[in-house]
C-alpha cells in the first residue's frame, strides 16, 4: 500500500483517508471503532506534521518514489504513519 497512489486512486482527502489501507490490504470497509481510532491517529499526527514540516519531508524522502509536491506533505505523512500502523494490526499479518 502506497498512500499517495490510495488518495489518487480513491480520491479521498483529509480524515477519510484513514480507511484507504484497510481498504486496499484487507479489501473491508473499516468498522465504526476502527474508524474512530484511525481517524484519531491521523488528526493526531497531521497536527504533529503540521507543527514540524521539517519531520514530515524527512519521513516522505525515504524509498524509491519520490513523492508528488501536489499532495499536502502534513497528510501525507499522517497517513504513512496510520499505513504503518494498521500493518502491525494482527488481520494485516495473517491477511498477507
Amino acid at each position: 500500500f502506497q498512500a499517495e497512489d490510495g488518495i489518487r486512486d480513491y480520491k479521498v482527502t483529509g480524515v477519510q483517508t484513514c480507511a484507504l489501507p484497510i481498504l486496499a490490504v484487507l479489501g473491508r470497509e473499516p468498522t465504526p471503532r476502527e474508524r474512530e481510532i484511525l481517524g484519531s491517529l491521523w488528526e493526531e499526527q497531521r497536527t504533529w506534521f503540521r507543527d514540524h514540516p521539517e519531520e514530515a519531508t524527512r519521513l516522505l524522502s525515504v524509498g524509491e518514489k519520490s513523492r508528488r509536491e501536489t499532495l499536502p506533505a502534513d497528510e501525507l505523512a499522517a497517513l504513512t504513519v496510520v499505513a504503518a500502523t494498521c500493518l502491525n494490526h494482527d488481520e494485516f499479518v495473517m491477511k498477507r
